[in-house]
């Protein structure tokens, strides 16, 4: 006795690790999450003292640098989350503590860049038919 298995045809890699968001799916929610976060983020300057607010927003932008950075060099190695994860890092932290806590973690997201570009470059590769 023998059970047989229907299998729909599969549509390419995305059939295999499940499907994926489409691209309007992915640029709609960066978008609301965008919107939100400027939102927040002027919601709490309206709280704050002026002079707090230039400090906030001075650090904002220099831990904006320092993700622009990092994710730059971690798009050329091709590790896109990392590099969105440290730019999100970077801007939150330089927000919190400006400088003082923008750099180390701009530090560190780099050289986790670095062994992981290390680590994949030590993994042996199949040759191309």
């Amino acid at each position: 006795m023998t059970i047989q298995v229907k299998q729909e045809p599969t549509r390419g890699r995305a059939s295999q690790v499940g499907e994926r968001r489409s691209n309007e799916d992915t640029s709609l929610a960066t978008f609301a999450y965008a919107v939100l976060g400027f939102v927040a983020f002027w919601l709490i300057l309206l709280v704050l003292t002026p002079e707090l607010r230039i400090k906030v927003v001075a650090g904002t932008f220099a831990g904006l640098m320092i993700g622009l950075i990092v994710r730059h060099a971690a798009h050329k190695r091709g590790q896109v989350k990392l590099g969105r994860t440290a730019l999100v890092s970077s801007i939150t932290s330089g927000a919190l503590l400006g400088l003082i806590l923008a750099i180390p973690v701009g530090i560190g997201f780099y050289i986790a860049l670095l062994r992981r570009a290390e680590q994949n470059a030590s993994l042996p590769r199949e040759p191309i038919p």
